[in-house]
């Protein structure tokens, strides 16, 4: 009997089959017969080296090791250029293939665009001594999809409701990890907590201060905090000191976790992350120091707004949004940290930009499966439209 190879394509698209010169055996995919390769007694099933040839040539070797068939897997040998050669002297008997992307391969000036039109034209062109089996009626073709890329849209209520349950779920850790200075009726801090920070907590609220030579602006020393909206309100609505050093974590938790989720889409690494930094030692060692500690926790916001700048479609609430953290960084009452999150942040939008402009220049120049050069045939069969049937 005449020796037959086989170029077969993806079970989902088309087969193709090749037939050369050789000793005897038969068309492995047919029942009954001699079903023997080019080794005498197994079927050698080779692929491309990208991993949709790899996975549809496994299905071909587990399908004809269920029909009995001897099969040795010869996988990622290369670039068609070389599996073609392959098929040629021997060294395989099967291998996936696409009949569009095959005929660009055969005759780069072909026009043919319909499934019809291009298995026509490939039987015609099929190196000599080569056979075609008969296509398969799916097609693997390119689509136009919208993809949701963490557009923000407007909160819905599972959004509200995930917002609301993360809040209290920091207000009880940091409630129970507090504990004991907020039942005991003990003030939480340290330090300079009796010489500067408590008192200017206490006292009346300061537009000018007197205390400094002939008058300054409140404004103008920082560490009274005096226009930070977090501190005026539990110096004088809430009246508590515990609450206002407390809602430094508070805030710190959401932020990150908001930022983390942004990111990975992920609500256990959102919410492990999240308690990990707002119990890190940058955290927890900031304590005596209120100021300090909450300038440092609107950073996470800080970045995460910078984030949605570039995504969203509501970007002029994220610039909003990003104009409020950085201000209350800066009223928070520590310069040294507000400096360095402005450092920080506009290191990172810039890395951001460079970031997207990078993975814009990539789609654009980079085929989508193989991550070659625009000018492989595949791209071109593409850019022609051609279908791969």
């Amino acid at each position: 009997m005449k020796k037959r190879t086989l170029l077969s394509a993806l079970a989902v698209t088309s087969v193709l089959a090749l037939s050369a010169c050789g000793g005897g055996g038969g068309n492995p995919l047919e029942g009954g017969g001699n079903n023997s390769g080019s080794s005498g007694s197994q079927v050698i099933v080779g692929s491309a080296d990208f991993t949709e040839s790899q996975l549809i040539a496994s299905l071909y070797s587990q399908a004809l090791q269920a029909a009995g068939v001897s099969v040795k897997e010869q996988f990622n040998i290369g670039s068609r250029e070389v599996y073609i050669a392959a098929l040629k002297d021997g060294s395989i008997d099967l291998v996936p293939e696409y009949t569009g992307a095959f005929l660009s391969y055969l005759d780069p000036k072909s026009t043919a665009a319909t499934p019809q039109a291009v298995t026509g034209e490939l039987s015609t062109k099929l190196p000599s001594g080569t056979a075609m089996l008969t296509p398969s009626p799916a097609e693997d073709k390119d689509v136009v999809a919208v993809v949701a890329r963490a557009t923000l849209l407007p909160p819905s209520d599972p959004d509200v409701e995930l917002g609301f349950a993360i809040l209290i779920g920091f207000v009880l850790l940091f409630t129970w990890l507090f504990a004991q200075p907020l039942f005991t009726g003990r003030l939480l801090a340290e330090s300079d907590l009796f010489d500067q920070y408590l008192p200017l907590f206490l006292s009346p609220a300061l537009v000018w201060s007197s205390f400094e030579f002939g008058g300054v602006p409140a404004f103008a020393d920082p560490e009274n905090s005096a226009f930070y909206p977090v501190r005026w309100f539990f110096a004088h609505v809430a009246h508590s000191w515990n609450g206002f050093v407390i809602s430094a974590f508070v805030l710190g938790g959401c932020f990150t976790y908001g930022y983390l989720f942004f990111h990975t889409r992920s609500r256990a690494a959102a919410a492990f992350g999240s308690v990990g930094f707002v119990l890190s030692e940058a955290m927890l060692e900031r304590v005596p120091h209120p100021n300090i500690l909450h300038a440092i926790v609107w950073v996470p916001l800080l970045l995460l707004a910078l984030d949605a700048i570039r995504v969203s479609r509501s970007w002029m609430l994220w610039m909003a949004c990003a104009s409020f953290a950085g201000a209350a960084c800066v009223l928070a009452g520590h310069p040294q940290i507000a400096l360095y999150a402005a450092y920080l942040s506009a290191a990172y939008a810039v890395c951001g930009l460079i970031a997207e402009r990078a993975r814009a220049a990539h789609r654009g120049a980079a085929c989508p499966r193989c991550s070659c050069a625009p000018s492989c045939s595949p791209c071109r069969a593409r850019r022609r439209g051609r279908a791969r049937s």
